[in-house]
């Protein structure tokens, strides 16, 4: 199945179906090789967080994560 096949089974999130479009989604992502991704952003922002510094998660929620292999 080619990924444009899997991303039209994804639910469009529309505020009311969280459950089933962040089901389907984390399938996607994981099918598709994406799903580091989300791990990476989850850890940079984590890290950021124990630091206390906001200004690194405010330009991370404009610019994107960094690749793996590629500190912020």
């Amino acid at each position: 199945m080619s990924s444009s096949s899997l991303l039209a089974i994804v639910p469009t999130f529309n505020g009311e179906n969280w459950a089933e479009f962040a089901d389907t989604m984390e399938a996607y992502l994981l099918a598709t090789g994406k799903w580091w991704v989300v791990v990476v952003t989850l850890h940079q922002l984590s890290a950021l967080s124990e630091q206390g510094d906001a200004a690194p998660v405010a330009a991370m929620a404009t610019q994107g994560p960094a690749p793996p292999g590629n500190p912020s």
